[in-house]
């Protein structure tokens, strides 16, 4: 089995279950993993959602194709109330006429140079191609997933990273002007001490706001805000093709995108 219909399927596993307790998406929740993450986004993220619908859409040009094979039938019912009067010998007689009329036409077509044929090839083959596209759409909103994640967890580490060296600098000025007010340093230095404190404090203000672009990314994928994140801890290499030539080889016989293109 390939790595990625492993995910995919585990994918689908995880998304069924969360569909069955939706709590399990709130943003409070005590913990997200990589795999719930995206089993939300497998759920929640419209345009995985739009291309299923489109899909869907293009699935009902088979049975409207093969209804060039079955039979027509029309049926038709009519009343109606005519007044007669007739006179004859001298004598005159009036009358109310009810016509009743019913009719069932039933056609089925013989042939038709092979059009219901060659129809329910082509919307075959466009549904082929829709469903390749929609594997090629799970396949980027997952990537996009993955990135998301990533993204929060490093934005995190290194808005910790630029906030601890901050502080050290922070503590670095105090000293630095303990040591100016008794004279063993100039004003020279305390001005780069402060000029670093500066440096840092844009640093950390640049942190933050790479963490919230990162944040929004993730609620646009994921369709949850990020919660307390848990990093992966298996390693995907192993599942990976041993040698480029294999990465080549799967490229081009499962990638759906390709695939897509041998029905347009």
């Amino acid at each position: 089995m390939s790595l990625a219909t492993h995910v995919r399927r585990r994918i689908i596993v995880l998304a069924a279950a969360c569909a069955l307790s939706a709590t399990a998406w709130s943003a409070s929740a005590s913990a997200q993993t990589l795999e719930a993450a995206l089993a939300a986004a497998y759920i929640n993220n419209p345009t995985l959602n739009s291309q299923r619908a489109g899909t869907r859409a293009i699935d009902e040009n088979v049975p409207q194709a093969l209804s060039g094979y079955r039979p027509n039938i029309s049926a038709g019912v009519s009343a109606g109330s005519e007044y007669a009067r007739s006179k004859s010998a001298g004598l005159s007689t009036t009358g109310t006429l009810v016509p009743r009329s019913a009719n069932l036409t039933v056609t089925q077509t013989i042939f038709n140079g092979f059009l219901t044929a060659n129809t329910t090839r082509n919307a075959e083959s466009q549904v082929k191609g829709q469903r390749e596209l929609l594997r090629n759409t799970e396949q980027s909103v997952l990537l996009n997933g993955v990135t998301a994640f990533m993204d929060v967890i490093q934005g995190i580490a290194l808005l910790e990273l630029q906030q601890q060296n901050l502080a050290a600098l922070n503590q670095e000025l105090r000293a630095t002007r303990d040591r100016f007010n008794v004279g063993e340093v100039t004003r020279t230095d305390v001005a780069q001490a402060e000029a670093r404190v500066a440096s840092a404090q844009y640093q950390v203000a640049q942190a933050i706001a790479n963490l919230s672009s990162y944040r929004a990314v993730y609620h646009q994928v994921i369709g949850v805000e990020p919660g307390k994140l848990v990093p992966p801890t298996t390693a995907v290499e192993r599942r990976l093709p041993a040698k480029l030539d294999g990465v080549i080889g799967a490229g081009l016989t499962r990638n759906p995108a390709i695939l897509a293109s041998q029905f347009a």
